[in-house]
């Protein structure tokens, strides 16, 4: 806060200016951090699908066999669908489940350029310079 006089000759912009550069030096860990989280996730994807998406293909699995004990009581509509029904959607599971990890795994790079554009910009903003446009770059 100026400690003129005049109170209304403060340069607002530079009050702004801090508020926003303030705010950038609280973001900046917070996307660090998601940027390392994704880093591991991403690692452990690749390295171990079989064990990383286990817990979650039961959790599935289960809820699933949950649901239809809550939804079909008497079993007349997995009569219906064909009585391998759960057992098919089992074998299914471990499919569907490698195809989400690399799905993922997509996901995750795509996030990480994202962030490390972000995390750029930021970093740009917070030292007082204009970022660079993608467009002008061009």
């Amino acid at each position: 806060m100026p400690n003129d006089a005049d109170k209304t000759s403060g340069d607002v912009r530079g009050g702004a200016g801090r508020l926003l550069r303030n705010l950038i030096l609280l973001a900046l860990p917070c996307v660090s951090f998601q940027r390392e989280i994704l880093a591991i996730i991403k690692e452990g994807l690749a390295k171990d699908k079989k064990n990383s998406l286990e817990p979650f293909q039961n959790l599935v699995s289960r809820e699933l066999h949950a649901l239809m004990m809550i939804l079909d009581r008497s079993q007349e509509l997995r009569s219906l669908l064909g009585e391998n029904l759960e057992r098919e959607l089992q074998a299914e599971l471990p499919k569907i489940f490698s195809k989400l990890a690399a799905g993922s795994v997509s996901l995750i790079e795509a996030q990480e350029a994202l962030l490390k554009a972000v995390s750029e910009i930021l970093l740009q903003l917070k030292n007082g310079n204009k970022p660079k446009s993608q467009a002008n770059a061009r």
